[in-house]
């Protein structure tokens, strides 16, 4: 069946490749017009929009020790961007540099309270005169108990995080939770979303070829399909046809979708990590210790397109990802306990699997399987009777 031209707007949801090369800075004046020029749009949405150069401008004037012209753009910044808080503590520290502290007491607050990552935590902790330590235990013994968990840093993981999972997990398991550490290497990613993207969109474009109404919209706008060797051009050339059509909702969700996978980056394959983490430390399927690596990349797993986590029924061995959980991603406001309480979730669902419970049925229990963030934020951070019992069973103990 041929697909119309009309048919290349569903590639609005086939977005691209992370291969578009790295941003050259620009020289300070260049920037400065750019940021100038965004600040100066009428339309508060465009300029929310377009902020991002504001924010590097007024860097580039605190990295050359002009206080008084970064401040003034990280403010501007920040009246569209308040939830910005790399800005908030880049502010605290101009103000509290210039003997403000007052000033920057609120700021500084602001991020310690709020921030999901230890280096935003250890920088607002500098300020406050607070204790912040981000020193993980190398590996910490096993206990007595015949049952036990252990939680495997994998990449760069938050200590806070880790932390306060090794603090909370007991609660809700009833079992034992430490910290186990080996030299993980991180594998090359396992695919690149933006770039699969890329290619659909190539074979789309090239299937519409065939339709003369296709052929006619590209020489209109003065387009060359034979100019297609990048993700960049391939990018170019959609949002081109996009932007043609008087309805501009597929252009937005293009520019929407395609914003969303940048952020999101590469991925790793999850069955890779779990039978990495598996030999490492001798994973045995079916015993008493239970290994689940946490790791901040992203994660895919056979056909699907991204996943939480993953663990086998009774192998003793799992992986999580909290990637999705965290305002970078789906561009929230930041929310540390919220980013925890996904964890706690994501975490509970794994290690049911990995000591041998089935998948829970109850959609407001912690276990409960979830197609969408949406879905994992209504389960409750608490599990269902069924599963109380079965980790009871499988931990020798009673249910509560």
């Amino acid at each position: 069946m041929k697909i119309s031209f009309c048919g290349i707007f569903l590639i609005a949801f086939c977005l691209a490749d992370s291969s578009i090369g790295q941003s050259v800075m620009p020289p300070t004046a260049d920037l400065k017009r750019e940021a100038d020029r965004v600040l100066a749009i009428s339309d508060n949405v465009a300029q929310r929009a377009g902020i991002a150069p504001v924010f590097t401008l007024a860097g580039q004037y605190a990295a050359a020790g002009k206080t008084h012209e970064a401040l003034s753009y990280y403010l501007k910044g920040l009246e569209h961007q308040p939830w910005n808080l790399e800005a908030q503590l880049a502010v605290a520290r101009l103000l509290r540099s210039t003997g403000d502290t007052n000033g920057a007491q609120p700021k500084a607050e602001l991020v310690w309270k709020y921030a999901e990552t230890d280096a935003l935590l250890a920088g607002a902790a500098e300020l406050l005169g607070k204790p912040f330590d981000l020193q993980l235990p190398k590996s910490e013994p096993w206990p007595k108990d015949p049952f036990a968990l252990a939680l495997v840093p994998y990449g760069n993981v938050d200590a806070w995080l880790l932390l306060e999972l090794r603090a909370d997990l007991p609660k809700l398991l009833g079992i034992p939770v430490i910290i186990r550490q080996l030299p993980l290497d991180l594998p090359k990613p396992g695919r690149e979303p933006l770039h699969l993207r890329a290619e659909d969109l190539r074979k789309r474009i090239a299937t519409s070829r065939q339709d003369q109404r296709f052929e006619l919209l590209v020489n209109k706008l003065n387009l060359k399909t034979n100019s297609l060797a990048t993700d960049m051009e391939v990018f170019a050339f959609t949002e081109t046809i996009l932007n043609s059509e008087t309805n501009q909702e597929p252009a937005r969700q293009f520019r929407e979708e395609l914003a969303l996978l940048r952020r999101l980056g590469p991925q790793w394959d999850a069955n890779e990590l779990i039978r990495r983490v598996g030999t490492a430390f001798a994973a045995k399927p079916g015993s008493e210790r239970g290994y689940l690596a946490v790791t901040p990349v992203d994660l895919y797993a056979n056909d699907s397109r991204y996943v939480f986590g993953l663990a086998a029924i009774g192998a003793n061995c799992g992986v999580f990802s909290y990637h999705r959980f965290t305002s970078a991603i789906v561009e929230d406001p930041p929310n540390r306990d919220r980013l925890k309480e996904r964890a706690l979730k994501q975490a509970l669902s794994s290690v049911g699997l990995m000591f041998g419970l089935p998948r829970c049925t109850d959609p407001t229990c912690a276990r409960a399987y979830p197609n969408s963030l949406n879905e994992f934020d209504a389960k409750q951070l608490k599990l269902c009777a069924q599963c109380q019992e079965g980790f009871a069973k499988r931990f020798g103990k009673k249910a509560e």
